[in-house]
């Protein structure tokens, strides 16, 4: 009888001493598993800001192409005027009405 109490006291001293070390591992499992949700929602927004950010550098590459073609066909001098005179009469022949021009140093 007496060898049973002891042993049925070691058991309960194991079981409660299994769990005071487990709580702790528990709460910290937890508090990864918490981080480790984060970060995938992190990540899934700088993926996304990735896929928008590939975008626009297309759509800019694509617009850097369009603005050196443009740069090709106006003119290298500095006559200011000449070159203003000739955009207002081939905007008018197309219908078109300048509002304002702005040349500015490349």
């Amino acid at each position: 009888m007496k060898k049973i109490i002891i042993a049925l006291i070691c058991l309960a001293a194991g079981l409660a001493l299994i769990f005071w070390a487990i709580k702790p591992l528990w709460a910290s499992i937890g508090k990864v598993r918490d981080e480790i949700k984060s970060k995938n929602e992190e990540i899934v927004k700088i993926e996304t800001l990735l896929a928008k950010q590939d975008e626009l550098k297309k759509k800019y590459l694509d617009s850097k192409d369009d603005i050196d073609r443009i740069f090709l066909a106006l003119p290298n001098g500095e006559d200011v005027s000449y070159d203003l005179s000739q955009i207002d009469t081939i905007a008018m022949k197309n219908g078109l009405l300048l509002s304002s021009i702005k040349f500015s140093g490349i």
